[in-house]
């Protein structure tokens, strides 16, 4: 292809990019001279006819830029307003009841009794606790939630210990809310959702077939009690768990390691969730409209979908981020960047092919899209809709100035912490507790001359 053509084509795509939006390109759209680098084609949904090239083209190319100093792509126009969507007055009560909503809890009373009723019907001892049961209220759910929060603040290795009646640990509020037994039977019997109404093979979700429902009403109350700014992060969290499930995972790199994951929309500014999916394995629920697309990107668009054609700007990390997100999330003005594995078959065919020396930086520009590949203590790749392959001077660690690139300075210290910042949070309040602990009694016959001993085995019980 003639390097003239090569250069109508880059700037006919910015073009078609922003048409719709009435950005200026003209400042963006920089010439390649490069005439010996190949064009890599993509596939045929992003097919183009352009009558003003001399051969017939197909689809978008990548064309390696020689200046770094090009002015970058500009940005989509941000049309959300971000903020709080309601007015508490710093009521902490007002800002659970975001969350919390009295249909929720209605929805807990309703399935608690429910459960409770179903479990009546079995034969009981004569001592059983159970016997004891009286109908949940609202009143008493809030009550139990309150004592639940409270025990996240005043940590003590067994329930029972938090209406002991010993001065040395005692803690006299507990016992003045609500009774023991009572607050026990309650956790026996708290439930979210019916058993007899699971179906598996229509239920959206059968591994989460305990919490669904209540789970996207408290996801949908995230969405709607908040609006993100600009600049939002996907990532995956872990919440520490060992029990029995089938889908614990291990993720060496996180600080529980073992748990429950979960793929999460935060605000980058401040870590607000403002979406998530819980992570099940083969069997997790994403939208149905992205099935043709692989697991990493159906569920960033999954989290993402209620803020396309907004203006907003998503930040990944390499697992998610490639260019066919780019491209679907260019199409929905959204703008996008992160770091990218290096070998994706979608980048230009020469991306992983050169040896950087320390510190070189070779950029490649296919629209919108700058793949930028920078040789530091190892090799960093990152894709940006919003960045061109312009340094910035800054200081390490160890206070040695090096030379960085804007779009890696900006991924590091501004938009990529929003899970993190999530996750920093949570840490100071412990939600996750050990599981209550039944003691089972059982006699032995002991050794002649020894007295005899009963041996008490602690059986962990999943709730």
């Amino acid at each position: 292809m003639a390097l003239s053509s090569r250069r109508r084509l880059c700037d006919q795509e910015l073009m078609d990019v922003f048409e719709d939006s009435g950005s200026d390109v003209e400042s963006v759209a920089e010439e390649s001279t490069d005439s010996d680098v190949p064009g890599d084609l993509s596939s045929e949904t992003d097919a183009t006819s352009y009558t003003d090239i001399e051969e017939p083209v197909v689809v978008r190319t990548w064309c390696e830029l020689e200046s770094l100093d090009q002015a970058p792509p500009p940005r989509f126009p941000f049309t959300g307003v971000p903020g709080q969507k309601r007015n508490c007055d710093h009521n902490p009560l007002a800002y659970l009841e975001l969350f919390l909503t009295e249909d929720i809890i209605q929805r807990i009373v309703e399935e608690t009794n429910c459960y409770a009723a179903q479990q009546q019907g079995a034969p009981l001892s004569r001592l059983s606790r159970t016997r004891r049961w009286e109908p949940v209220t609202r009143d008493d759910i809030w009550l139990f939630l309150g004592l639940i929060f409270l025990q996240g603040l005043v940590g003590k290795p067994l329930q029972k210990w938090y209406w002991s009646t010993n001065r040395m640990i005692a803690t006299p509020f507990f016992s003045c809310v609500m009774p023991e037994y009572r607050f026990s039977l309650i956790m026996k019997f708290l439930h979210f959702a019916n058993n007899q109404d699971f179906d598996e093979a229509t239920h959206p979700a059968p591994k989460l077939k305990k919490i669904w429902d209540i789970y996207q009403m408290m996801v949908g109350n995230f969405r709607d009690a908040y609006t993100p700014d600009r600049d939002v992060t996907v990532d995956e969290s872990l919440m520490a768990y060992k029990g029995r499930l089938s889908w614990v995972h291990f993720i060496a790199s996180k600080r529980a390691r073992f748990g429950i994951k979960s793929l999460m929309l935060c605000e980058a500014k401040s870590g607000y969730i403002w979406n998530s999916i819980v992570y099940t394995g083969k069997g997790t629920t994403f939208g149905p409209q992205f099935s043709e697309y692989g697991l990493a990107t159906s569920s960033v668009l999954t989290l993402i979908e209620p803020l396309l054609d907004q203006g907003y700007c998503l930040t990944t990390d390499n697992f998610y981020t490639s260019p066919e997100l780019c491209d679907y999330l260019i199409q929905h003005k959204t703008d996008c960047y992160g770091t990218i594995r290096p070998n994706w078959r979608q980048l230009p065919p020469a991306f992983s092919a050169r040896r950087l020396k320390k510190g070189e930086i070779i950029a490649w520009q296919k629209g919108k899209m700058m793949a930028l590949w920078w040789k530091d203590k190892r090799d960093v790749c990152i894709l940006s809709t919003v960045h061109n392959a312009a340094t910035v001077h800054t200081t390490t660690r160890g206070n040695k100035e090096v030379d960085k690139p804007q779009a890696i300075v900006d991924y590091n210290n501004h938009t990529m912490g929003g899970v993190d910042r999530a996750d920093a949070a949570m840490t100071f309040y412990s939600a996750v507790r050990k599981q209550q602990k039944k003691i089972l009694q059982k006699n032995f016959q002991a050794p002649p001359g020894t007295v005899h001993v009963e041996c008490l085995c602690a059986v962990q019980t999943e709730q």
